[in-house]
């Protein structure tokens, strides 16, 4: 390959990328390491093995310079397919793609970062099916512009590994916010660069400064650089002029001492390189670059310039007085236009400036309307800094709005305290609310805050946002009444208000309190999404399809609630409400775990959990640590769970919320039970029933503890207790599977203890019938575990052992060990094996009964709800069983008298005896129009 042989000492790292690249491969290779060591040489060597394996690849090569501009990343990877692209993409796409990257006017139309974002993700789609392979590459990743970043992270997220999408970084060891925010689509493969070896260094010395360096001078060299060849190559070349090793204190000291060889000019023309955001030759002249050029330190391709490395760049501004970088950008502010000129002409200012405050003030509104809120923070803060002080209130406002939005809650609750004390009215009321909204670590606090801000202002639509903020922290602090009395407020205020975008989010917050109360009123929620549709700035978290997620979630759902959830994801991600990001991440772990992808759901959780530990947003860590704990006490790590959950409650303590903490005493409680310890379940779960009627929740899929506190309940011979636990389970089953399916195994289970077996075997194997209507496999699994252990009671020693045995291999799948050890001692228990006919175990007996109707394996895995690796495995284990060599051997040996089945079909279901009669028609098993609609782009 042309490009590998340019890379010396790094044979083994390229060929890491180049696996990680390979098709099949992981998708995403992360090229890491510190200022120096050679990511750019390595990575360019594997843009010309992808270009020569027929990659299209677009290339971005973003400075520190650029990270300020919006959207500067994605011009780049764009520029030379744009033209093509865009006749061929929907048209309000590319007209936010035009909006985005400053090639249209935004008109009445603003350019949404959801749109921007999909319209991102239509052009990879469409490269794609025109050129096949496609590899996205950004060299120094860590300077991505946010708004660059949010756009392909989210388009990224929803490309899968068969897509054709590969994507290649390179960044510093510490990424950065916005390269973790490109990172959270897949488990990336990390090719980390350490220092060279002697020889290797030996080799780039000759091959660049075209002789040799002494061994023993060299020697010396390789240990002062550490091995990093940028530094290695400035020491030999500086001792090769003065012919003795002379050691600067940094690598910054030493990119600023070869600068210094170059005259004041060329200097000066390169002061303008650095400052530049988008430095292009007609903004620069060319002739002081002269020396730069021949000296390899600037590079132009096309018409942009380049520093070789960015370590120059960042001594050749970091050299400049302070004197001397204003009226350089002064200067510069007269050759740039919009938002960079704004920047310039702040930057060149010393003292306050209300025209110029006012332009970086209209450039951070143009740039949130594009979608790029990170910088509108960084810009307004230049605007708050360049405000006359008699005029700060609506800047500290704004600012202060910007960074709380950007996931800074820290930073905004820093100005506004510093404000408040000079404030009144309006203006003091909107203060305090984003006060209280900085204080998701103190929600008496927050509640408190509000209550001052209602008292400061007769505006409808500010009083609309403080009821919401109050049924927020209400709900928080387990007064569900009260926050649904908030959301009633607030719909009232904000119809008043005209605003439609609030009248959206207040509609969703009623609707998703009336779900949580278990009271829902019909047409509310549909309301706010046909509102929705009319907006240009749809909301993330608070929004309908958000609380629809939600909704059908907690009602066993999952399949109809992931995409909703999935997409208001994506959305907070693309906007940069880090905040909304992480309290959905928190939701979509919990809907992993109930479906059973317990791997998924614990990366979600553990992402959440970072993310609010780093923004101090206390029940938002309560409710990460609830997730993580969950599945780490289903996987059978015991210490991990109670420490995690124990984490939860201590988060929730901080924040005087209640929500959270009894998730995870709930946790606590499954965990005892899941160890033989019922009185210590029982513990954590005995005062969770009155809590929650106490707090006015009455939907018990928001926190489903109730089978687990039934069990604990029966442990401790407390049948009424149990009985009374299963009343509200039972009515919570009217229009839920789950709870349906759960309460029919309780009924069974206190049948059992009663000691009436028949009773107790028939409500467990409804149960088992029930759970086919059901998306919680672990659930189903537990059921059968009931029944197998209440045939063996009743002396029925081949049914039990083929239900034991099934939920053994249902545990077993899901990476449950301490209940695939339960059911292994329950079969033990059983004694000597009783084949049947066939010699096979009943999941064998199942896979064989699908593969001789005709279904393949991954049809077969639909309809069984496990992995098709799972149902190759039992078919090995059949066909050794019985002699046979193939499915048609199979399929004349078993004779099952009916057609192939398919996964979707209710009567597929029956016919397979996964069910004997079809599911209530009161849990719909299709999507409804309102879901469907939301569910889609």
């Amino acid at each position: 390959m042309n490009g590998g042989s340019r890379v010396v000492g790094r044979e083994a790292e390229l060929a890491a990328v180049g696996e990680g690249l390979r098709p099949g491969g992981p998708r995403l290779v992360v090229i890491c390491g510190e200022a120096g060591i050679g990511k750019t040489t390595v990575w360019e060597a594997a843009l010309e093995r992808a270009s020569a394996a027929g990659f299209c690849v677009l290339v971005a090569r973003p400075t520190e310079s650029e990270s300020q501009l919006a959207y500067s990343a994605l011009n780049d990877l764009l520029a030379d397919v744009l033209d093509g692209l865009l006749p061929e993409l929907p048209l309000p796409r590319a007209r936010m793609l035009r909006v985005a990257l400053l090639l249209e006017e935004p008109g009445h139309v603003l350019a949404t970062p959801r749109a921007v974002a999909f319209a991102v993700l239509d052009a990879l789609r469409l490269l794609v099916r025109h050129g096949g392979a496609l590899l996205v590459a950004v060299d120094d990743a860590q300077w991505l512009d946010p708004a660059s970043a949010a756009a392909l992270g989210f388009a990224l997220r929803r490309l899968g590994g068969g897509d054709g999408v590969a994507v290649l970084l390179s960044c510093r060891a510490e990424r950065g916010t916005v390269v973790e925010q490109l990172l959270t689509a897949d488990r990336p493969i990390q090719v980390e660069l350490g220092p060279l070896s002697l020889g290797a260094l030996l080799r780039i010395v000759r091959e660049r400064l075209g002789r040799s360096v002494p061994i023993p001078l060299m020697t010396k060299i390789h240990e002062a650089s550490g091995g990093n060849p940028f530094y290695a190559l400035e020491l030999a070349r500086r001792s090769v002029e003065t012919g003795a090793l002379s050691m600067p204190d940094s690598l910054a000291a030493l990119a600023r001492e070869r600068l210094g060889a170059f005259p004041g000019p060329t200097v000066e023309a390169l002061l303008e390189v650095a400052a530049l955001a988008d430095p292009v030759a007609g903004l620069v002249e060319l002739a002081p670059l002269e020396p730069a050029f021949a000296a390899g330190d600037l590079v132009v391709e096309g018409e942009r310039l380049r520093f070789a490395h960015p370590l120059l760049r960042s001594a050749v501004y970091g050299a400049a007085t302070p004197l001397q970088r204003r009226e350089l950008h002064r200067r510069l502010a007269t050759r740039v236009s919009g938002e960079e000129r704004s920047r310039h002409l702040g930057l060149a200012s010393e003292q306050p400036s209300a025209q110029v405050a006012a332009a970086l003030t209209d450039a951070a509104r143009g740039l949130a309307a594009r979608g790029a809120s990170q910088s509108a923070a960084e810009l307004a803060e230049l605007a708050l800094q360049l405000t006359p002080p008699e005029d700060r209130g609506p800047a500290v406002v704004l600012a202060a709005e910007y960074r709380l939005h950007a996931g800074d809650p820290a930073g905004a609750r820093a100005l506004l305290e510093e404000f408040l004390p000079g404030a009144d009215g309006d203006l003091l009321a909107r203060a305090l609310l984003l006060l209280a909204w900085t204080r998701e670590d103190d929600f008496d606090m927050a509640a408190r805050l509000c209550r001052q801000a209602l008292a400061a202002t007769s505006d409808e639509r500010l009083t609309a946002e403080i009821h919401l903020r109050l049924a927020e922290s209400a709900v928080g602090q387990g007064h569900l009444t009260l926050a649904l009395e908030q959301a009633g407020q607030a719909v009232s205020r904000a119809d008043d208000s005209g605003d439609a975008g609030l009248l959206v989010r207040s509609l969703s917050y009623q609707a998703h309190f009336q779900t949580l109360a278990g009271a829902v009123e019909p047409g509310l929620l549909e309301r706010a999404i046909r509102l929705e549709h009319t907006l240009e700035h749809p909301p993330s978290y608070y929004g309908p399809g958000a609380m629809l997620g939600l909704r059908l979630m907690w009602a066993d759902r999952l399949g109809e609630a992931r995409p909703h959830l999935e997409n208001a994801c994506a959305l907070a991600a693309a906007i940069g409400d880090e905040v909304a990001r992480a309290a959905l991440l928190v939701h979509l772990a919990q809907l992993e775990t109930r479906a059973g992808d317990w791997a998924r759901a614990r990366g979600l959780a553990d992402e959440a959990m970072l993310l609010s530990e780093q923004m101090g947003l206390r029940q938002i860590e309560s409710g990460s640590c609830s997730a993580a704990a969950m599945v780490a006490a289903l996987t059978g790590r015991v210490e991990e769970a109670r420490a995690t959950a124990e984490a939860g409650l201590a988060a929730s303590r901080a924040a005087k919320e209640v929500m959270f903490a009894a998730h995870n005493l709930g946790v606590l409680g499954f965990l005892e039970l899941s160890l033989g310890n019922p009185a210590g379940a029982d513990s954590h779960l005995r005062g969770l029933p009155d809590l929650y009627t106490r707090m006015g929740y009455g939907n018990w899929g928001v926190n489903p503890f109730l089978p687990s506190a039934i069990e604990a309940a029966l442990a401790q011979d407390e049948l009424a207790r149990a009985e009374a636990l299963l009343s509200k389970l039972a009515h919570a089953g009217r229009d839920n599977p789950w709870a349906h399916a759960t309460a029919l195994r309780c009924r069974g289970l206190i049948a059992a203890a009663e000691r009436d077996p028949r009773a107790a075997i028939t409500a467990l194997e409804k149960a088992a019938e029930a759970h086919e209507c059901s998306q919680d496999p672990f659930e189903r699994a537990r059921t059968l575990l009931a029944l197998g252990a209440a045939l063996r009671r009743g002396n029925q020693r081949r049914a039990a052992r083929e239900k034991l045995e099934e939920a053994r291999d249902v545990f077993g799948h899901l990476g449950a060990p301490l209940w695939a050890a339960q059911a292994s001692r329950d079969l033990a228990s059983i004694g000597g094996r009783q084949p049947g006919t066939t010699g096979l175990t009943a999941s064998e007996r199942r896979v064989a009964e699908l593969v001789a109707r005709g279904n393949t394996n991954r049809e077969a895995a639909a309809l069984l709800l496990v992995s098709e690796r799972t149902v190759a495995t039992h078919l090995t284990h059949i066909y050794a069983k019985l002699g046979l060599r193939s499915r048609t051997e199979l399929a004349r040996i078993l004779p099952t008298g009916g057609p192939k089945l398919r996964a979707s079909d209710d009567a597929a279901r029956a016919g397979n005896g996964l069910a004997s009669e079809p599911c209530p028609t009161s849990w719909p098993s299709r999507m409804s129009p309102i879901a469907r609609r939301r569910s889609q782009p």
